[in-house]
């Protein structure tokens, strides 16, 4: 549902940050342990290290401006048809706020809004979204910053994963001390999260100096595919697996095999429709029972690279 940027009329709420709240270096995803168990963080103790893409080599012009133009369009296409997959899968109650949005926010009300961020250490050493505080203080005094803002909105790398775990602190509420309704009424999930933040071409915040910087955390290779090039973003990405990123990958896999087998199936229809098709699966089990032979009909350097025994 579309979301309203003023704050409930019937409410009427203290402003601003408490004093007594500290906006400290954020921590882990949930650093203390409480209830319920929510999503693991990054577990890696190696430094964040910076892409090189090979469209940095590629210059200037006309030319390289239209494929620009054209490769952030389909990658926003991309950021946006995986958004839908994990929220229709994974949270699909959660209401929604956009980049747009929260810049909005940022820029007229920042003292009624609360940026709540669910990603790792690792990933927030690198930059963070302007007074934004990581889940793990947020955890500790719920109550109060209910109070306090009018709006809060969780958020990480492509918004899945403040999107389930936002769920998961609805469904969970009286196990912190807060009232369901209450948080149901102002929590909201940012889609697209940081990724949707530099298609529209924002900065983000330096942790150490505070300054607006370009710099961000990718969280996996999959999703740093889907930030837009030549914007001057530098992103980073840390060596192993993150855990966290698997069930939404798996949602981007699933999506590339539908669009394959559409495409195989529109090209067979078009140009080989008498043709009998066969599976990967048969023609595995083909293959292991020896009643199926092989020819392989790609180019020499194509062969050359890999092909099936």
């Amino acid at each position: 549902p579309a979301l309203s940027l003023a704050p409930p009329p019937a409410l009427s709420l203290p402003r601003g940050r408490p004093d007594a709240l500290t906006i400290s270096r954020h921590t882990t995803l949930f650093g203390t342990p409480g209830p319920p168990e929510l999503p693991s963080p990054i577990v890696s103790g190696a430094s964040p290290v910076r892409i090189k893409h090979d469209y940095e080599e590629m210059g200037t012009g006309d030319l390289f401006r239209e494929f620009v133009g054209q490769e952030n369009q389909r990658r926003r296409e991309r950021l946006e048809t995986l958004c839908a997959t994990a929220r229709q899968s994974r949270y699909p109650a959660m209401r929604l706020i956009h980049a747009k949005e929260v810049k909005q926010y940022l820029d007229n009300d920042l003292q009624s809004v609360l940026l709540v961020d669910f990603r790792s250490e690792t990933e927030t050493e690198v930059s963070i979204m302007p007074g934004s505080l990581p889940v793990a203080e947020f955890r500790q005094d719920m109550s109060g910053l209910l109070l306090a803002f009018d709006l809060i909105v969780g958020y990480c790398a492509l918004g899945a994963r403040s999107g389930e775990a936002c769920e998961l602190l609805l469904d969970s509420a009286e196990s912190y001390g807060v009232d369901h309704y209450l948080l149901a009424e102002k929590l909201v999930n940012w889609e697209g999260s940081l990724v949707a933040w530099a298609h529209e071409g924002y900065d983000f915040v330096d942790p150490r100096s505070g300054r607006p910087t370009k710099k961000v955390h990718a969280w996996c290779r999959e999703i740093a595919g889907m930030f837009p090039i030549s914007a001057g973003y530098d992103l980073f990405l840390t060596e192993g697996i993150d855990t966290t990123a698997r069930p939404f990958l798996q949602c981007e896999s699933e999506r590339r095999y539908q669009a394959l087998m559409g495409r195989a199936a529109r090209g067979r229809l078009q140009w080989f429709p008498s043709v009998v098709p066969i599976g990967a699966q048969e023609a595995s089990d083909a293959a292991g029972q020896g009643a199926v032979v092989f020819v392989d009909v790609r180019t020499t350097k194509e062969v050359e690279v890999s092909t099936i025994a």
